[in-house]
């Protein structure tokens, strides 16, 4: 969590970048050697952010054709499990956006995350695949 002050250009930020699992683990996700043990105070304060996120939340009824936009630095989201049948499989496109000019300034700790994906990104190099890609899949 980072707090950015107001500029003459900008509103004042609370910018969070949160996953649970960079600090627990999950399934194909191992929890980092590099951090220790997380405390049971921190693991309360986890369970507090996620449950309050969880008491406030909106769910969305997503229907045939929608699109929705998330900025990863302001808002908490999250999806339930999806489980393709026959004549119900799900088609999801994940584009990763950027906009220089209008971007959020990235906090120092996040740059070589932010790095990995938008930095030295050449026109050319921005692509947007017409065929479909398994990212990843767990357990496999």
């Amino acid at each position: 969590m980072y707090h950015q002050a107001a500029t003459q250009l900008t509103p004042e930020r609370v910018i969070i970048q949160y996953a649970r699992r960079y600090f627990t683990g999950f399934l194909a996700q191992p929890r980092s050697q590099d951090i220790p043990p997380i405390t049971e105070a921190q693991a309360e304060a986890l369970d507090a952010l996620h449950f309050t996120a969880e008491k406030h939340s909106a769910s969305l009824d997503f229907q045939k054709g929608d699109v929705q936009y998330i900025n990863n630095l302001s808002v908490f989201h999250s999806r339930n499990g999806f489980t393709d049948e026959p004549g119900k499989e799900r088609h999801l496109l994940r584009l990763w956006l950027r906009d220089s000019e209008y971007a959020w300034e990235t906090p120092k700790p996040l740059e070589s995350r932010w790095d990995r994906v938008y930095a030295d990104l050449s026109a050319e190099e921005q692509v947007f695949t017409l065929e479909p890609r398994i990212r990843k899949t767990v357990g496999r």
